[in-house]
């Protein structure tokens, strides 16, 4: 399965979403991205932000990989934030039909 997370960031000084394990600390992030930033996130033309999380790395360029692991945390973060931002709209679905590009 995959989680697929699509938000509106505020404008904001920076944001980012981390993939934490339960003691907020970091995937092997050297095998596979497990966080995503204003710099490096792919939009989509309406500006929102769409993120494929699996267990493995998929071909969404905002795909994240939880490196097999089957539990842990989502941290989304926005710094000097012009307005608290919409709560992200998830959904769970197969990784057959998680979504391979920007829309």
């Amino acid at each position: 399965e995959a989680l697929v997370i699509t938000h509106t960031p505020p404008r904001c000084r920076f944001w980012n979403l981390n993939l934490w394990n339960p003691y907020m600390a970091g995937y092997h992030a050297e095998y596979e991205p497990s966080s995503l930033n204003h710099g490096s996130a792919v939009p989509n033309r309406d500006g929102t932000i769409t993120v494929v999380i699996s267990r493995t790395l998929g071909t969404h360029p905002n795909a994240l990989s939880t490196h097999g692991h089957g539990g842990g945390m989502l941290a989304f973060r926005w710094f000097q934030a012009d307005h608290v931002p919409a709560t992200p709209v998830c959904q769970v679905m197969s990784v057959a039909d998680a979504p391979t590009a920007p829309t």
